[in-house]
């Protein structure tokens, strides 16, 4: 009887349990199906406000996004260091008010440097830039309405694929209204972006240029047809060439051939068969809605050094042959000639789909009418077929002296370069250097000396054995900018062009080295805005030689091209600055500050504003006042 009890009692509580369970997930079921659901679900009452929060992630994300691709994948920018005499391009590239880092680029010391960001870094830099404003989303509207909100310590993660950006944050949330609370520790959201492919595609260009070169040996083609490179003419004058113009030419010929560049696609369409010379092939192609653009401007920090017999910085001449004594034999003249082209530019390579633009620029090397390959580089970033430095057997005594003609102790380092090397002789402390240099005609000196100025020096090896250094005392100065009269405290740069040339960039990078001398200053302020230019087409033509026998006969013809550029979107315009001329003596370069004065112009709103402005600032001076 007892058992039988037992065994009843333990039936009547099991059905108890499971009405309980019916019970309790009834309730379960009504609450999540009216929306009153408080823990894991977001019920209906703070609906609004969970939907501002999630927004203002996503809103986050999209910025982060627009700022890596404006920024060639970066979103926080290393210091800006800038280019010298030798290399002029610096580590990031002005464009449009933005400053963009090179992934491949000539620093100041003339090593080529290559620096890519992985899709792991720039996922990493938009969730730093998302999880430092998770703290700035505006509830004060909800506020007023009744809610509580409580956010706590947040960690975001993003992952980039090809036609969206995923966000997962990790935040304890707390929404309260009108006794209903929410509370929550995850978030997922999501924003649609061609960031993922858009990168892919940049990478894909970027390995295609650095394993064939195609920007190089499209520069190497334009030299040669816009430039004198070798040639003979049948004439009994000399040939001369004005050095200015065959350097507008040449890059007006750079310009042409690097805007028509295209990539194997569906995004363009071909006038005739010719204009396959300037189409690129990627292994994948650029299809489905997405586009490409490469863009040089002779603006843009570039170097063009000709060398050859009878080069100066005015004129190019070429002598004749035939008409020296004892040559009349010959019965005619002709003027043979043969220049040896250095040369540097940026390229800003674009790849886009609707309005979303991924860029990032590169520099494009020639040395002695070849291209340059990374891994062939040494440190001045070019080779030799010898090692001239090895060589070094006359000794070179060098002495130091200040403005004044006082003798220097100093430390520092040397170097001699001759032809295309650069021989580092060694380091020293105090007022004299004594080393072994090659033998050499017109090579160059350079003192590396610390507190003082780089100087560089034209010393022959093969005729001189001693050579005396003044050294400028270099001096650190604290760049301000005032515009229409105040102080200025926006984005600017400020450029200091002469024998030691330095930049500064507002507000971060405000400290400069600069030694007396001549400066050519330029100064541009910016401001944010919003400008954005149509997509356009146009058409580009040049002369080109004819193929079969009518090129033989020095026969041209035009070879046209169409050049697709896509919309842009200004979102910085200059608002102030001018130019001028000033030398600097050690006494103003000794009170540590140097306050530039220049005239403000209307913040530009529309193209023909910011067209203005830049017309504007060409003719607008700027004064200089040490204080």
């Amino acid at each position: 009887m007892l058992k039988n009890n037992m065994v009843n009692k333990k039936g009547q509580i099991a059905i108890f349990v499971i009405v309980a369970i019916v019970i309790v997930g009834g309730i379960l079921l009504w609450a999540y199906y009216s929306g009153n659901l408080g823990i894991g679900g977001v019920p209906s009452e703070v609906r609004p406000a969970y939907d501002l929060y999630i927004s203002c992630i996503q809103q986050n994300v999209k910025n982060g996004i627009e700022i890596a691709e404006s920024q060639g994948g970066h979103v926080y920018l290393e210091d800006f260091v800038p280019g010298s005499s030798f290399a002029p391009s610096s580590s990031q590239l002005f464009f449009v008010g933005n400053r963009i880092p090179y992934w491949f680029y000539v620093n100041g010391n003339g090593a080529l440097k290559e620096e890519v960001p992985t899709l792991t870094e720039i996922q990493s830099e938009i969730a730093r830039y998302v999880q430092e404003r998770m703290g700035d989303c505006d509830f004060s509207q909800l506020y007023s309405l009744g809610y509580s909100i409580e956010e706590g310590t947040a960690n975001v993660k993003i992952s980039i694929s090809d036609s969206a950006v995923d966000v997962s944050v990790s935040q304890p949330l707390t929404i309260e209204k009108s006794g209903t609370r929410m509370i929550k520790d995850t978030h997922q959201t999501s924003v649609k972006s061609s960031l993922g492919s858009l990168f892919n595609m940049a990478r894909e260009i970027y390995s295609k240029e650095r394993g064939s070169l195609f920007l190089e040996n499209y520069t190497v083609d334009a030299l040669r047809s816009y430039a004198p490179v070798d040639g003979v003419e049948f004439n009994c004058a000399p040939k001369v060439w004005k050095t200015q113009e065959v350097v507008s030419k040449l890059q007006d010929g750079i310009i042409a051939n690097i805007g028509a560049i295209k990539y194997n696609g569906n995004y363009y369409s071909l006038k005739n068969k010719n204009e396959n010379y300037f189409v690129v092939d990627l292994p994948n192609g650029i299809d489905n809605g997405f586009a490409a653009n490469m863009l040089y401007l002779k603006d843009w920090p570039s170097k063009v050094e000709i060398y050859g017999g009878g080069v100066s910085q005015t004129v190019m001449t070429a002598q004749p042959m035939g008409n020296q004594q004892g040559m009349g034999m010959i019965g005619f003249c002709y003027v043979p000639y043969h220049f040896v082209y250095d040369i540097e530019f940026p390229v800003l390579i674009q790849v886009y789909s609707n309005d979303e633009i991924f860029q990032f620029p590169v520099i494009t090397v020639i040395s002695k009418n070849r291209p340059v390959r990374a891994a062939s580089a040494s440190m001045d970033g070019y080779t030799a077929d010898f090692d001239l430095c090895a060589d070094s057997n006359q000794y070179l005594d060098v002495k130091f002296y200040d403005n004044e003609l006082s003798p220097l102790v100093v430390n520092g380092s040397l170097s001699y370069s001759c032809f295309d090397q650069r021989c580092n002789l060694g380091e020293f402390k105090g007022s004299e250097f004594i080393g072994k240099v090659p033998t050499c005609v017109n090579g160059n000196l350079v003192v590396n000396a610390e507190g003082y100025a780089q100087k560089s020096q034209t010393v022959s090896t093969n005729s001189e054995s001693s050579a005396d250094v003044i050294l400028d005392r270099e001096y650190s100065m604290r760049v301000k900018l005032k515009l229409g009269g105040n102080d200025y405290t926006g984005e600017a740069m400020i450029a200091f062009e002469g024998d030691h040339s330095a930049n500064a960039v507002l507000p971060g990078n405000n400290i400069v080295s600069l030694s007396e001398g001549l400066y050519n200053i330029s100064v541009f302020a910016y401001s944010n805005t919003t400008i954005v230019i149509p997509a356009s087409t146009k058409e580009i033509c040049n002369s080109v030689p004819q193929t079969g026998i009518f090129g033989l006969f020095g026969g041209t013809k035009d070879q046209c091209t169409s050049v697709s550029l896509p919309a842009t979107k200004i979102e910085s315009g200059i608002i102030g600055g001018g130019k001028t001329q000033t030398y600097i003596f050690p006494a103003d370069l000794e009170k540590g500050n140097i306050t530039l004065v220049a005239p403000l112009l209307p913040k530009p709103s529309t193209l023909e504003q910011l067209q203005y402005n830049f017309e504007t600032f060409d003719n607008s001076p700027a004064e200089v006042d040490f204080v």
